[in-house]
């Protein structure tokens, strides 16, 4: 109880000296102070996200979206972290004979949901369908997994992985808690925290909306 009182004569201090640099501040404009003030949350943005942003307030779509800039800029940010993650990915795993972060999804998802086929898989992973069969014909080559006809439908038939492939994802997660930097970068533990129920949030979001509008319009057609 304490800290939480504490916490609250921070908060009026710091809004005693808003208001003395703002008279007219109201509490919107208090917080973007904060955020600004104290550089905790609030990066600076590079050239690329000004760039952004610019282009969005020549659109006139930005008045019926009044987040539009926010949503272009979390595109490009989360697209950026993407890339980042692949490349420090790339050569450790070819280390290891993986060629990609995407096989190492594929063989993590094969090793989770057991028997998936080809299709579920391609509709889990979000990757193309032809492009999960390359993958999976370098998996049966490698020994990595194995098919079996599905018992309800011969002409189906499941993934299975193999122990080599086992012992392949095992290598692979230490690999990955040894990759620098650490993909979290100089956030607190606190911030991790915060980022991870965002992101987990809009994971769900996206995972509805995608099997509602992809996975089952690919079903009935």
């Amino acid at each position: 109880m304490t800290e939480c009182y504490d916490d609250i004569i921070l908060v009026l201090s710091k809004w005693k000296d808003f208001r003395e640099l703002k008279k007219d501040g109201d509490l919107k404009n208090f917080a973007n102070w904060i955020l600004l003030h104290e550089n905790k949350l609030v990066a600076n943005q590079s050239e690329q996200e000004d760039f952004i942003v610019a282009q969005v307030d020549n659109m006139d779509e930005k008045e019926k979206i009044p987040d539009l800039a926010n949503r272009a800029v979390m595109g490009h940010l989360i697209a950026r972290m993407n890339l980042f993650v692949k490349n420090y990915a790339k050569q450790p795993f070819q280390e290891i004979d993986l060629s990609s972060l995407e096989e190492f999804r594929l063989l993590q998802m094969i090793d989770r949901v057991k028997n998936i086929n080809k299709s579920e898989l391609s509709n889990e992973s979000l990757m193309d369908f032809s492009t999960v069969v390359d993958i999976l014909k370098r998996f049966i080559n490698k020994g990595l997994i194995i098919q079996v006809k599905d018992e309800n439908d011969k002409r189906a038939s499941q993934l299975q992985i193999t122990q080599k492939g086992k012992n392949l994802l095992l290598t692979s997660y230490k690999i990955l808690a040894q990759i620098k930097p650490n993909i979290a970068g100089d956030l607190t533990q606190k911030e991790q925290e915060t980022l991870i129920n965002l992101l987990l949030k809009l994971n769900n979001f996206h995972t509805h909306f995608y099997e509602e509008h992809y996975v089952n319009k690919k079903k009935k057609s």
